[in-house]
């Protein structure tokens, strides 16, 4: 539709039309005429202007496991009300679906139109029902399905293959004699296996039948003592449990417990449940079931269908191109029609954009204000600029305007500010102000300062006695909050401060009241206090409407404006994914879709995409062709822009502290896993409040000390907060081994408590012994890392995240060399300051890289390019933790990562690292660096040069704050740096380095360059070794005659002459052109090479075009051999990648 054809829409009066997202806006600051007497001059309809594409930007979430059906995650949504409606529901799936006439013969909208039926009939208020929908429609029970299905997969293995449905019964142990290490020899299991891998007992019984089960019951209780020597399963707090019928040692577990997995509905599963129900019904033994979809076989030769999430934010940041930082190649697949199978032709514009319109239509309500609405085409065209005396008032502008509109529409106008201000601030900027609402403001501030410790811009809610931090919200933790003050009475448990607002407020025009839909009915009272020009508000408004769609709420709106801005609020465009009910917008074949869609944006803008997901999600961008850290429409041959993100991992955080001296342990490291796979991920403690985070992903885990030091020195003492009923048998439970249930999208933070051995007091983990630290060194731990294979299931049983690294080397033999890059043209410099280290450097390499903004392109290049040159990398992963002050740009965040965390990035057997930017070309051995003597510092930086005189007025470090600070030290660039990390770890560096950025990071006129003014301002803390001055050359700061000499060549931005990147690499370093060819000629023979297996497996018919159901599933990278490939693997079509030259 055309952009400018929009006031032919208005004057000709059509009605209900889908107008794309903040084009409702536009329309409701035309209706508003009512209250704007200057607005009075009727839209003219111009029909000359071409007609020509708008530009879209599509963002999809899926989860990394297998789809969960919807009418197993229904049975976990009412057991989350009530446990007898889990057991109700099964029994009305049994009676009403079998064999004959499974659920799964139904396409996906009549499985949940049937589920749905069925949940209305079992909960007992209307009220739920709403309720069910929006957590069916979230898929809120779909991390419980995938770790029941881990759990499965853990404890039975490849069993999983030979049935459709088990039952798993205590199980023997092994005797004298067998291969497998016996009970009575800990010693020699402790000194073979540390982490328990090999087990103490059979796997005889699990049964596939309910004949085989009789069998096996009878055979169990004719054994003496079973329930003390036979092992028994670990029974978890959110486990259904059908207990034995009028036996008390039912719940004491005084008697048998069997497990049953399968799939609700399924006669395997049927036969098996039955029968124990029987047998639990005669009190002869307690039963619990886990579920486990089957295998859809209609997907083994099409696409496989993916859960598709939702709870999360989009921004599109505007950036700046003060300096050119774009790729000037061209990945194929960004001209295809690959994005017209992500914008579904069928695809209706989502309702929540459409609602402002269609509501204003039908009220009869005509728009009659010319310029406003030029204005904003205007800005849909370009974002024009806006004086700086024009943006001091914009906030309370925004209130005058909102507070002219209808009560009902207050809302949404809120949110389509917030989330499309950028073209809209212009045309506020004329809105004329009310003095008696600036005065109310003006004193709003003064309040929420003083009574309840809110600052002006910040954002908060209240209800029913809880206070939210909207910056930190969770949308799935506000819901599970707000259902469980539903269950209850009317809510009379409003605190202090709320009913001091509201007696204070309800006269007052800087807020609004909207009632409850059913004021005769129970309701919830909330209270938002809130600036509409935030991002605090730009995620808090679309969930409020959405929320007020499931729930009886009576929500109070609150102005809380700073008083004069000096610079623009917002430099954003978001979205946040939300529904109220699953939304079968591809139709009732597949899956509902949750996804969000930019329409209409400015295309001769810069954009960065980032994706604002809740504190314990670890995404990562896994299929679209396009750069997007450099999203410039008017520049990409297509209109519809696309990306697939995965949610890779869930986060399991902590805080550890030693209770003998109430400090945290530092240097402590954990270990995450399961029995068959203990340490697929690890972390160390922090001394920053004892924190630590481990990667999973959803299921049963054991939280154990890492074999080596950690686990001699220390003990677990106690964890707050255990996730178990009952532990397996106590024979083999250990103090040091925590189970630990990750089955919710929520965030999960447990706090354990350790403390020293008697016989190891003297020791430190942070201090060599007897000539080294045996860690990670240990013999177990190489044996396990150098030969580990098998699949990539993100479930801990296959390999440690293979495609994640590859090495073939020893600590003692080789150099490390960290980088981290984001965008397609930092990744092109950075392939090459690679070629540069490698044709440079005699020891061998292993490259460590932040994947949190790494392309899927770089992903799937970096086994092959490893391969071809002999080097090893990996990829280190880490995310921001929730107490350290969040910074919200992207390239912030970056140079953060350089710097805050560099003790907790890498393992502790890495001694010495470097970081080398990736725009630098190395010159050198750049193990003469590695060797060099940092005497005594922690790290060493290359100081700035001085040498190109006619710049000392951009050295902003010799005058004012820095030169009376550095003392007559030298000023260091962050472009290249060692760092002992021995040392770093010894003086905790980096602890000391992330306080002061606490403290520091509160000004915004602090750190603007963050990555180096925090060492820099830490220098008389933590020593920096100035390393000699020809380790960094860049023609910015240093003279011409100097380079000859130069190790390194950094490209750094020039102030003066703002050259683009790409053109001073190939005007400033003679052999960047053949190293960025031989780059090229590579990545040509391996796209070739990704051809030809394509070619190969196409009988396969893997997916490689995206679409609501595709795979999505990205190359096995095995960490032996990464240039093999899965055939059921593949990723996007890899012939649609290739860089044209």
């Amino acid at each position: 539709m055309s952009l400018f054809k929009i006031s032919c829409y208005f004057s000709t009066g059509l009605r209900g039309l889908c107008l794309p997202g903040f084009l409702s806006t536009i329309v409701l600051f035309i209706t508003l005429i009512a209250t704007h007497p200057a607005l009075n001059t009727f839209v003219s309809c111009d029909t000359n202007i071409p007609d020509r594409p708008a530009s879209t930007v599509a963002v999809s979430l899926f989860a990394k496991w297998r789809y969960t059906p919807v009418h197993i995650e229904a049975s976990e949504i009412l057991a989350s009300e009530d446990e007898d409606y889990f057991w109700n529901y099964i029994n009305v799936i049994h009676e009403r679906f079998n064999g004959t006439r499974p659920i799964r013969s139904l396409n996906y909208a009549q499985q949940y139109d049937e589920v749905a039926e069925i949940a209305e009939d079992i909960l007992e208020d209307s009220y739920q029902i709403p309720l069910f929908k929006f957590s069916l429609g979230h898929r809120v029970s779909s991390p419980a399905i995938a770790a029941h299905e881990q759990i499965a997969r853990d404890r039975l293995g490849s069993k999983l293959n030979e049935c459709k449905a088990f039952l798993e019964f205590p199980q023997p142990p092994i005797s004298e004699g067998q291969d497998e290490i016996v009970d009575d020899a800990p010693s020699v299991a402790n000194s073979q296996d540390p982490y328990g891998t090999m087990k103490p007992h059979k796997d005889v019984n699990i049964i596939c039948n309910a004949d085989d089960a009789a069998l096996v019951f009878e055979k169990i209780l004719s054994t003496p003592d079973y329930i003390k020597t036979y092992y028994q399963p670990t029974i978890y707090k959110t486990d259904h449990i059908y207990y034995a019928h009028n036996n008390p040692n039912g719940k004491k577990f005084g008697i048998m417990t069997a497990v049953l997995y399968g799939e609700i509905g399924s006669q395997d599963f049927i036969d098996l449940y039955e029968y124990c129900k029987s047998m639990a019904d005669m009190g002869r033994m307690n039963f619990v079931v886990r579920h486990l979809a089957l295998f859809d076989e209609s997907q083994s030769s099409g696409p496989r269908h993916r859960v598709a999430l939702g709870g999360y934010g989009v921004e599109l940041a505007i950036k700046s191109t003060e300096y050119k930082a774009q790729d000037d190649t061209r990945v194929k697949g960004e001209a295809s029609n690959l994005g017209d199978e992500v914008f579904s032709s069928g695809e209706k514009p989502d309702d929540i954009e459409d609602l402002v319109f269609k509501e204003l239509a039908e009220a009869g309500w005509s728009p009659t204000n010319p310029m406003f609405h030029e204005q904003i085409l205007e800005s849909i065209k370009q974002i024009p600029s806006i004086n700086s005396s024009d943006i001091e008032d914009l906030s309370t502008q925004a209130v005058s305007l909102i507070m002219t509109a209808p009560l009902e529409r207050r809302l949404a106008l809120m949110r389509d500010l917030s989330h499309n201000f950028p073209i809209l601030a212009k045309s506020l900027s004329d809105e004329v102000v009310d003095k008696e609402l600036q005065a109310e403001l003006e004193q709003n501030q003064l309040l929420f300062a003083r009574f309840i410790n809110v600052a002006p811009t910040e954002a908060a809610l209240f209800m029913n006695g809880y206070f939210f931090d909207v910056d930190a919200l969770d949308m799935f933790a506000l819901f599970e909050v707000m259902k469980k003050q539903y269950k209850g009475p009317q809510a009379t448990t409003d605190t202090e401060v709320e009913r001091f607002l509201e007696r204070r407020y309800e006269d007052k025009h800087s807020g609004f009241v909207i009632p409850p839909e059913k004021p005769d009915e129970k309701f919830l009272k909330m209270l938002v206090i809130l600036d509409p020009l935030t991002r605090g508000a730009q995620k808090i408004l679309p969930i409020l409407m959405t929320f007020r769609k499931i729930f009886n709420l009576r929500l109070r709106i609150m102005f809380n404006c700073v008083d004069r801005h000096t610079e623009l609020p917002l430099k954003n465009f978001y979205r946040f994914v939300i529904e109220s009910e699953p939304n079968f917008k591809y139709g009732p074949d597949q899956p509902p879709v949750l996804r969000t869609t930019f329409r209409n944006l400015p295309s001769s803008s810069l954009f960065t995409l980032n994706m604002a997901t809740p504190e314990n999600w670890l995404v990562e961008s896994v299929r679209t062709p396009y750069d997007l850290d450099n999203i410039h429409l008017a520049e990409l041959p297509s209109d519809k822009v696309w990306a697939e993100f995965e949610l890779e991992h869930l986060l399991l955080e902590g805080h550890c502290f030693d209770i003998t001296n109430g400090s945290p342990p530092r240097g402590l490291q954990f270990v995450l896993g399961t029995r068959s796979n203990p340490t697929p991920f690890d972390t160390i403690v922090m001394a920053n409040l004892g924190y630590f985070q481990l990667k999973a992903s959803p299921g049963a885990w054991n939280l154990r000390l890492r074999h080596g030091k950690s686990a001699e020195i220390y003990t677990i003492f106690h964890v707050d907060g255990a996730d178990f009923i009952k532990h397996e048998d106590p024979k083999y439970k250990s103090e040091s081994v925590i189970p630990s249930l990750l089955n919710d999208f929520r965030s999960r933070l447990i706090k354990v408590k350790v403390h020293k051995k008697k016989d190891q007091r003297h020791r430190d983990l942070l201090q060599d012994d007897d000539g080294g630290d045996n860690q990670l060194g240990d013999i177990w731990g190489s044996i396990k890392n150098s030969v580990w294979s098998g699949n990539n299931n993100g479930d801990g049983t296959g390999s440690k995240e293979t495609g994640l690294r590859l090495t073939r080397t020893t600590e003692n033999n080789r150099i490390n060399i960290f980088s981290l890059a984001s965008g397609h043209l930092y990744e092109r410099l950075l392939r090459i300051m690679m070629l540069s280290v490698l044709k440079n450097t005699n020891t061998p390499v292993k490259f460590w890289f932040l994947k949190n903004y790494l392309s899927p392109s770089f992903k799937d290049f970096l086994p092959y390019y490893a391969e071809k040159y002999n080097f090893d990398y990996e990829l280190v992963q880490y995310k921001w933790p929730r107490w350290l002050h969040q910074q919200t740009e992207k390239q912030r965040i970056i140079w953060g990562y350089k710097i805050l965390f560099l003790d907790v990035l890498f393992p502790l057997d890495v001694k010495k690292i470097i970081f080398v930017d990736a725009d630098q070309i190395v010159r050198a051995d750049l193990t003469e660096l590695r060797d060099l003597d940092l005497e005594g510092a922690p790290y060493g930086y290359t100081p700035f040069c001085d040498s190109r005189t006619d710049m000392d007025g951009f050295r902003f470090w010799k005058t004012g704050y820095w030169n009376s600070h550095l003392h007559g030290r030298k000023y260091h660039i962050s472009a290249l740096y060692v760092v002992d990390l021995v040392k770093f770890r010894k003086i905790a560096a980096g602890d000391r380095l992330r306080g002061q950025y606490q403290g520091l990071s509160q000004d915004p006129n602090s750190l603007s360059n963050l990555d180096q003014d925090l060492p820099n301002n830490m220098i008389h803390q933590v020593a920096i070794k100035s390393l000699p001055q020809e380790w960094l050359w860049c023609e910015t700061w240093c003279s011409d005659e100097e380079k000859e000499k130069a190790k390194t060549i950094d490209l750094c931005n020039n102030p003066k002459t703002k050259e683009p990147k790409l053109t001073g690499a190939r005007r400033i370093v003679k052999e960047w052109v053949d190293y960025d060819e031989e780059i090229k000629a590579i990545y040509d023979e391996y796209i070739r090479s990704q051809g030809n297996k394509q070619s190969s497996n196409q009988q396969d018919n893997t997916v490689t075009e995206p679409s609501s159901s595709s795979s999505g599933q990205k190359p096995s990278e095995s960490s032996s051999a990464p240039t093999a490939k899965s055939p059921d693997t593949n990723s996007l079509g890899q012939q649609h990648k290739h860089i044209e030259l």
